[in-house]
Formats: structure tokens, C-alpha cells, sequence
């Protein structure tokens, strides 16, 4: 009887909720000379300064990484003239890092899977759906997104605050 009191106390215990915060905008590479191109970032906190937002990993926007062996993120509605009217409705986030194994920039509580998810907007409404169809957890929008420009020489870019998350899943930072 204890054993079974156990489990249902295990299975009954909330879900620890990691917060983490989407930006998305145009980021330039100064090496290359690519130019600027569709991109997102992943933050842990807010108020973030240029040293934090040029610290950050840089997800180029893919076209498609439903079955990315590199990873990456595809984004419905990260384009037009002005990045501050961009309507982010799909992003999609594959963490299988399948070129470069020892990173991961995603941890799934509980599972030593990659996390491959879409965050869904329908208005006011975002949710966090798994590839496997599984809900992680819920975002919001925010009411006046702030955006960062900022330039070290090497990388520059304009990103714009789009998302406000809770999820099991938490970014590494």
C-alpha cells in the first residue's frame, strides 16, 4: 500500500515550469558578408542587455527541420520590411544536434530526448506542442515588445521581443 501511495504522490506532484523568452528578428554575421537574415534567440531572464543579446546562440531561420540532423527553427511570419510588425504564428525547434553532438540547448525534464517542439500562436493564444504531440506548456505574448539592436563589430542585428514562456522544457543558456 505504500509503494502504491508513493507512485500516486510522484504522479500527482506538479511539473516544474521553466521560463524562457523568444526573440526574433534579422542577425548579420560581419565575417562572412552574408547580410542579414531571419533569425531567433532564446533568453532565461529579462531586461537583457547588448552583452547578453550578442552572447546568445543565433538560430538562423531554416525553411524546414521537421527532420533537421543539424537543428535549427523554422518560423511562420519572420519576414516583411519591419521587423517590429512581424506576426510570429508558427516556431518550430529542433534540438537534434546531429553535427555538432555535444551541444544541446534544450533540456526536457525527465526525458534524455532531444526536444523537438512548435510554439502555435492563434491570436492571443500560444501553446507549446511536441512533435509527439504532447503539450509543453503555454506562452503569452507580450503587450509592448521591446526590441535590442545591438552591434560588436562581428555580429549585428535588430531582434524583437515576441514570446513570454512556461514550459518543463528549459533553454540552456
Amino acid at each position: 500500500m505504500q509503494f502504491s501511495l508513493l507512485s500516486l504522490s510522484v504522479m500527482l506532484a506538479p511539473v516544474a515550469l521553466a521560463n524562457f523568452q523568444v526573440y526574433c528578428g534579422e542577425w548579420a554575421n560581419g565575417i562572412d558578408g552574408a547580410g542579414f537574415a531571419p533569425a531567433c534567440k532564446f533568453f532565461d531572464h529579462t531586461q537583457l542587455s547588448c552583452s547578453d543579446v550578442l552572447g546568445a546562440v543565433t538560430f538562423y531561420v531554416q525553411n524546414d527541420v521537421s527532420d533537421s540532423k543539424c537543428g535549427g527553427v523554422r518560423c511562420k511570419g519572420c519576414e516583411g520590411d519591419n521587423i517590429s510588425d512581424w506576426v510570429v504564428t508558427e516556431l518550430e525547434v529542433n534540438d537534434y544536434q546531429g553535427c555538432t553532438p555535444s551541444t544541446r540547448y534544450w533540456d526536457t525534464e525527465g526525458s534524455e530526448d532531444p526536444p523537438h517542439f512548435t510554439i502555435y500562436r492563434n491570436g492571443d493564444s500560444v501553446s507549446i506542442i511536441g512533435s509527439n504531440g504532447q503539450g509543453y506548456g503555454t506562452c503569452s505574448v507580450p503587450s509592448d515588445p521591446q526590441g535590442a539592436q545591438c552591434s560588436d563589430g562581428l555580429g549585428n542585428g535588430f531582434i524583437v521581443h515576441r514570446f513570454d514562456c512556461q514550459s518543463p522544457l528549459s533553454y540552456r543558456v
